[in-house]
Formats: C-alpha cells, structure tokens, sequence
C-alpha cells in the first residue's frame, strides 16, 4: 500500500498556468494602453479648454485691438441695407504639436441705424 502513488487531480497542470498568465499579461498590456492614451487626451482637452478661455477673455476685456473691417449688405423688399462690422480674432497655442485654438468676434457698427 505504501508504494502506490496517489491521483490527486484537484490542481492545475503548468501548462494551464502558463496560459493563464500569458492572458492576463495579453490583457494588462491592451488596458494600460487604453486608460494612457484616454490620460493623453483628457489632459489635451484640458489645456485646450484653458486656452480658449483665455481668448475669450482676451476678447471680453477689449485687449485685441486690431479689428478687420467688413461690410454686409442685406436686401429687404428691394432696399440694400450696409452694415459695417468688424471682426476681432485671438488665437492661442495650447500644445507643443502647434495646435491652436481661434476665436473670432463680429461687432456691428450700427451707428448710421
């Protein structure tokens, strides 16, 4: 009796181990690349959104100072109507890939009116 080996069939042969770490490395791997690239462009966006805010109030506190002058003509029952307007643009880097953000203002000069 002493010399039988016993059966004991409740574990896991190495090979499924081996697959089993092999997979889990597989998917470690794909979400560590997944939630990296999300950080990446949640933290673009964020300085993006920055930068925006500062054109916009680059534009509120009248520091662009230099307008483009324009004029629309708008007809109504056969009479041409000229508005003047100028427009404000301020652009901002936000990256070091030179993307840029742009906000353009129109303002009408409505003072012939």
């Amino acid at each position: 009796m002493g010399s039988e080996l016993s059966n004991n069939n409740n574990g896991f042969t190495l090979i499924e181990i081996i697959i089993g770490i092999a997979l889990f490395g597989i998917i470690s791997i794909s979400l560590i690349t997944l939630f990296t690239n999300g950080f990446t462009y949640i933290s673009r966006s964020g300085r993006r959104t920055e930068a925006l805010y500062t054109n916009q109030k680059a534009i509120e506190t009248n520091l662009v100072t230099s307008p483009t002058a324009g004029n629309i003509t708008f007809t109504f029952d056969g009479v041409d109507v000229d508005i003047d307007i100028y427009s404000f643009q301020v652009e901002e880097q936000y990256d070091a890939a030179d993307h840029k953000t742009s906000v353009t203002y129109f303002e009408a000069d409505l003072s012939g009116f």
